[in-house]
């Protein structure tokens, strides 16, 4: 981080669990976050700032003023080279270190108020639980489920014996997931595979590699009674 530049999160949920204080408090520990975080369960930060999105950004100089913002995700090489300018109007610094962001592949939401590029046969089912079935093909970014499902608003539960399918291009691949007891889950791409254990609703990470990679990431449910919330990518 360079001097001069000060970093404050707001953590507006998009789900239920995301309220519970000790919640956010553990997940910024799992991820090392030292900067501040403003829990803003009642939207009053997100509603002054006339925001829509997860994730939004907003560059605000030192008078105040908002002198740049992104709403989704993207654009993180043009995002950092904003907060350069910002910071080089203050220091005569002139080298720019080169940012690359790996991840081609967008934040993806597996209930149905704003699920994309879902590619089973059957369509999303809202509120229902349906047997999916899974495509032989996946095109980049396409995802679908495979076994039974229930999609609902902001998650899916799943049946034991269920698989969900996605073709990514990234170096890192994180699932939002919660489970009723400890369940297990396998995940594969490629030619790895490993079981992780689920046994609360936060972020974890699947996939973590030096470089990114174009494969088809396969999750198969081996237990009954887990949720299923978003994607996110690195």
């Amino acid at each position: 981080m360079r001097a001069g530049l000060v970093v404050v999160g707001v953590h507006s949920p998009e789900f239920e669990f995301e309220k519970d204080y000790d919640n956010v408090v553990r997940a910024m520990e799992s991820f090392d976050l030292e900067y501040a975080v403003v829990q803003d369960n009642d939207f009053k930060i997100w509603r002054a700032y006339n925001n829509r999105y997860w994730p939004a950004k907003f560059l605000i100089d030192k008078e105040g003023v908002i002198r740049y913002n992104h709403f989704g995700e993207g654009k993180y090489e043009e995002t950092e080279m904003e907060i350069q300018k910002l910071l080089d109007e203050e220091m005569e610094l002139v080298k720019r270190d080169e940012f690359r962001h790996q991840a081609r592949t967008p934040e993806i939401y597996l209930g149905y108020w704003r699920i994309r590029n879902f590619v089973s046969e059957e369509g999303i089912n809202k509120d229902k639980l349906v047997e999916y079935t899974a495509p032989e093909v996946l095109r980049l970014n396409e995802w679908s489920y495979e076994g039974n499902f229930l999609i609902k608003e902001k998650h899916s539960e799943v049946k034991k014996g269920s698989k969900l399918k996605l073709r990514f291009e990234a170096k890192e691949v994180n699932l939002v997931m919660g489970a009723e007891e400890t369940s297990k889950v396998k995940i594969g791409w490629g030619d790895q595979e490993k079981i992780i254990e689920v046994n609360e609703e936060k972020l974890y990470n699947l996939i973590e590699l030096t470089k990114p990679v174009n494969e088809e990431l396969e999750i198969e449910f081996l237990d009954n009674g887990v949720s299923v919330f978003a994607f996110t990518f690195g």
